[in-house]
This record gives structure tokens, C-alpha cells and sequence, in this order.
């Protein structure tokens, strides 16, 4: 009996150990490196209208993060660039970033702050897809900051952000869908918006 016993002992402080360890690895990554929570902008499945400022932040830090799901659900005007969100304090040229979509090549192009506009960065996307679009800039030492959008997970642009990029803005709107160009045919889910200030 006193063997059966110590071998059930082992095995009870084996099987503990072992949980013990697997929940260690697993522990949970927080959404942002700086603690502070997202402004959800949408929650759930939300069509793309025109024209809709969906909020407006007072101090938009140079730090900030955007992440949102997108799925193209039609086709409303071939061979020209409807509008997904774009962020800006006044206008159609002022993009903080914007997020655009030719229907027509089913192309998501990414604008983003201080870069020259007829360089923007492009990606191919196809219709009736959800597509995890994140956007970032964030410090990367010596004053400088980086530009990072990936789709699904994918870096599709990493690059220094000009010094035009660099600075804070005040009274930022949020649009989905701007009143300066079509709104696409689509949904917007779980699009939220952190400000790193």
C-alpha cells in the first residue's frame, strides 16, 4: 500500500506541475503594450455609409493604433476608389490615415500621414472576405516613428514616418466612410481606435 501511495503522490505533483506550467506559457497578452484601453468606434457588423463621423477625438497622440475588420460585400463604382475610414481635422487631403478600395481591381489602398499621396500602399483583397486591417505608428528611438498596416497579419508597410507625421492633432474625426468620396459597399466590425497618450 505505502508504494501504490507514493506513486499516486508523484503522479498528483507531476499532473500539478505540468498545469502549472501550461498556464504559465498561456498567459494572456494584453491588447496594448501601454495599458490603456481602445475606444471601440464599432462593435458589431455596421454597414459603410457616406458621410458619418463616427467620433472625434480632442488629442490625437503621435502614437495611436487602429484596428478594425472590413469585408467588400459589392460593387458600386467600377474603376474608381471608394472610401472605407479615414481619419482627418479638416479635409479630404489631410488623411491620418485613410483607407480606400477599387471596387473595379479589388485593391484596399492604405494613405497615411505626411507620405507623398501618389505613393500610397496597396493590397489586394477579394469580395465577401473579413479582412483584420491594423494600423500603426508608433515610436522607434532617436525622435523617429514607424508606419505599420498589416492585413490578416501580414506586414504590408513598414516604414519611418515623416516628420510631418510627427506631431499631435486636435479635433480629429473619425469617418466611416468620408464625405469627399463614395462610401464603398461593405461592413465595418470591431473597429477601434487607441490613442497612446
Amino acid at each position: 500500500m505505502n508504494l501504490i501511495h507514493r506513486k499516486l503522490f508523484y503522479v498528483f505533483i507531476i499532473f500539478h506541475l505540468e498545469i502549472a506550467e501550461s498556464c504559465r506559457c498561456k498567459r494572456k497578452v494584453p491588447e496594448n503594450r501601454h495599458g490603456i484601453a481602445p475606444l471601440t468606434i464599432i462593435n458589431h457588423d455596421e454597414e459603410i455609409k457616406r458621410s458619418t463621423v463616427k467620433a472625434v477625438i480632442p488629442r490625437m497622440s503621435i502614437e495611436w493604433s487602429i484596428r478594425l475588420t472590413l469585408q467588400i460585400t459589392g460593387i458600386n463604382q467600377p474603376k474608381d476608389w471608394c472610401n472605407v475610414i479615414h481619419l482627418t481635422e479638416d479635409s479630404d487631403s489631410d488623411r491620418l490615415p485613410s483607407l480606400f478600395f477599387n471596387e473595379w481591381i479589388n485593391q484596399l489602398r492604405i494613405y497615411f500621414p505626411g507620405r507623398d499621396q501618389s505613393w500610397p500602399y496597396e493590397t489586394t483583397l477579394s469580395l465577401h472576405t473579413n479582412y483584420t486591417i491594423e494600423i500603426h505608428q508608433r515610436y522607434k528611438s532617436g525622435g523617429k516613428y514607424q508606419f505599420i498596416a498589416t492585413v490578416n497579419g501580414d506586414e504590408i508597410v513598414n516604414v519611418e514616418s515623416p516628420q510631418a507625421a510627427s506631431v499631435q492633432r486636435y479635433d480629429v474625426k473619425i469617418y466611416a466612410s468620408n464625405p469627399w468620396f463614395a462610401s464603398c459597399i461593405g461592413i465595418i466590425k470591431d473597429f477601434r481606435f487607441t490613442n497612446f497618450l
